[in-house]
């Protein structure tokens, strides 16, 4: 798809991950056993971002973007399912608003 399409409503998906709890480099697990986490993907009509939205027991954080599961305090990591895009591509390649 090319161009940029204006949305008459809001776009949703939720679906279920497997997910093991990820240090702020994404590289250490916290969790040996998988935990199931809830995804919602959504695009306001008046939006060109995606945004993912997590649910689960170790989200955290003021934005829902921090994973608590390592159970260590002041030892956070990231999740890697919670993200708005583009703007967390457009920031990794600094290419910022």
């Amino acid at each position: 798809m090319t161009g940029k399409k204006n949305l008459d409503t809001e776009v949703e998906q939720v679906f279920t991950v497997q997910c093991k709890g990820r240090d702020r480099e994404q590289k250490e697990v916290f969790v040996d056993k998988p935990f199931t986490a809830e995804v919602r993907a959504h695009q306001r009509p008046d939006s060109s971002m995606i945004c993912l939205d997590v649910t689960c027991l170790y989200i955290c954080g003021a934005h829902g973007g921090e994973c608590s599961a390592s159970k260590k305090k002041n030892d956070l990591g990231h999740c890697p399912y919670s993200i708005d895009l583009p703007w967390a591509i457009d920031n990794q390649y600094g290419e910022q608003d």
